[in-house]
């Protein structure tokens, strides 16, 4: 599934807009584990 990893992105992106930083980081950070090239998981971890 080439695509999987936008889909913890996109979670990630509504675990920070609801303040909780830590899912946030787990849903970023398996993103990278799938596609390290996608920079979009990178940026919006701050």
């Amino acid at each position: 599934m080439p695509y999987l990893y936008r889909a913890y992105g996109n979670r990630g992106m509504a675990f920070k807009r609801t303040n909780k930083p830590k899912d946030a980081i787990a849903d970023f950070t398996e993103a990278i584990k799938i596609d390290s090239t996608d920079g979009r998981s990178f940026l919006t971890v701050r």
